[in-house]
Formats: structure tokens, C-alpha cells, sequence
């Protein structure tokens, strides 16, 4: 899956908000490789950038599969042994290791 990249470096990825072109941003590069949001957080700025790119991809991919709207979710179901078998009712199936010789 491909991402797109742009506003992830300028966007505050601990913050609850969507990535994407605002008309200010609260946070900000104070240097290189460094970002600080609006509480004073600092954070470096290429982890800043990586965590808004999953949280684009991670939204893209909830589009695409309708996670977190009706049906999203599959039913379990409940898987049985083969051949009917309850755990120890035949001790054929038991592999032993061969007695040493005394």
C-alpha cells in the first residue's frame, strides 16, 4: 500500500487530529530532526513524521475493509478436533519413547 507523505512532518501525530493541509499548525521544527507540538512536547521529528504516515495508511486501510462500521467484524467460529476425538480418549495417538535398555 502506498501512502501518501504530504503534511506528515508538519502535523502533530500525538494529537487526536486528522493529517492533512491546515491553515496553521500548532506544533513546529524548532531544528533539524526535532518537533515540538503546542504542549512543549518534543519529539523527533522523522518518528513524528513515521507515526502520521501509519495513521493515514491505518485510516485508508479501515476505508477499504469498513472497520468500525456495521459488519466490520467477522463471528467466530468454533473449530472442533478431527474425527470427533475429546482430548485423551485414545491413547494410540500418544507417542511414548522407547524404554532404554537396564
Amino acid at each position: 500500500m502506498l501512502v501518501d507523505e504530504s503534511y506528515t512532518s508538519k502535523c502533530n501525530a500525538l494529537a487526536d487530529i486528522e493529517v492533512g493541509e491546515k491553515p496553521s499548525y500548532r506544533g513546529r521544527r524548532i531544528e533539524r530532526g526535532l518537533y515540538r507540538t503546542a504542549d512543549g512536547t518534543l519529539i523527533n521529528a522523522d518518528v513524528n513524521a513515521a507515526l502520521n504516515i501509519a495513521k493515514k495508511g491505518m485510516s485508508e486501510i479501515n476505508l477499504e475493509l469498513g472497520v468500525g462500521g456495521s459488519g466490520g467484524v467477522d463471528t467466530p467460529r468454533r473449530i472442533r478436533k478431527p474425527f470427533g476425538l475429546r482430548c485423551g480418549s485414545d491413547k494410540s495417538l500418544i507417542q511414548t519413547s522407547p524404554e532404554a535398555p537396564s
